[in-house]
């Protein structure tokens, strides 16, 4: 919960500041937070046999959403990582065959999302 609903609050904040520095770092944070999650996906059998994952997992995430945190990390950590492969990943994700099918559903929901926003903003008096 904490490490969503907080992150999530704050990242709505965000985007309704005029401010690009705080969508900076919920922008990274999010990025972090599926890195580690794809990561942990693969190594959660290995991490279970420490008792303590849970408490580290939990200060990490909190770390990342106050300060800076997320930006350091990305900096450090992410953005090396990304830069070796982002050739091939380029690459690989335009020869993805449903790749059109996938940006068109994007839209698709892109759209129904903010016809509901605004329809919810903006109620028909009837």
């Amino acid at each position: 919960m904490i490490c969503f609903a907080y992150p999530m609050y704050r990242s709505f904040k965000a985007l309704e500041t005029k401010e690009e520095d705080d969508d900076t770092q919920w922008l990274t944070y999010w990025v972090i937070f599926a890195y580690f999650n794809m990561l942990e996906y693969f190594v959660d059998f290995i991490l279970s046999y420490f008792s303590y994952y849970f408490f580290v997992k939990l200060f990490f995430f909190l770390w990342l959403a106050h300060g800076n945190g997320s930006v350091k990390v990305y900096k450090a950590v992410i953005r090396p990582i990304f830069l070796k492969i982002e050739g091939p990943l380029d690459k690989a994700v335009a020869g993805m065959p449903n790749t059109k099918t996938l940006e068109k559903a994007a839209e698709t929901v892109t759209s129904a999302v903010g016809n509901a926003a605004h329809n919810e903003t903006n109620p028909k008096n009837e």
